[in-house]
């Protein structure tokens, strides 16, 4: 069963307070990341879908996708998050996915497992922020640009 995630619920599960956690009023740079992980933290999103698959990661890491051209917002499903062990939620230990065009805006936070969710496409920029002392998570998530449904949204 897949979770489609609307906007009454967004409401619901993220608060409206500006964010502390961008440094500059554009919110386009973070500040406090202590990632140790190596690989690509840019990615780009095109029509085709792309995976952006983490393991194990420690720190406070930041992962930015951006749409290809500018010209389509980005769709996010979430395969799959999950957090090692059988343990209950720690406000330490979260992934945060930044998704609506305003960024200084909590965005959705999960703090235990999830799988088939998808967000809906609300910008050509997003924000995927993991902070994990003991990277003791897993996470899945598929991502691509939504250029179909932003046509239709201009033509209103």
């Amino acid at each position: 069963m897949k979770i489609i995630i609307s906007l009454e619920l967004i409401v619901f599960l993220s608060s409206d307070t500006k964010d502390s956690k961008f440094a500059r009023s554009t919110c386009e740079e973070l500040e406090n990341n202590t990632c140790k992980h190596i690989g690509a933290k840019i990615h780009i999103a095109e029509k085709e879908k792309n995976t952006l698959a983490l393991a194990e990661l420690k720190g406070k890491c930041v992962f930015f996708i951006k749409s290809n051209n500018n010209n389509g917002n980005i769709t996010i499903d979430i395969n799959y998050i999950e957090f090692g062990g059988s343990r209950t939620p720690n406000k330490n230990s979260f992934i945060e996915i930044k998704y609506r065009n305003d960024k200084g805006t909590k965005g959705l936070t999960i703090y235990e497992n999830v799988s088939n969710v998808e967000l809906p496409s609300l910008s050509d920029k997003v924000y995927i922020i993991t902070n994990d002392a003991n990277g003791s998570f897993d996470l899945e998530i598929e991502y691509h640009l939504n250029i179909t449904e932003t046509d239709e949204l201009k033509s209103f």
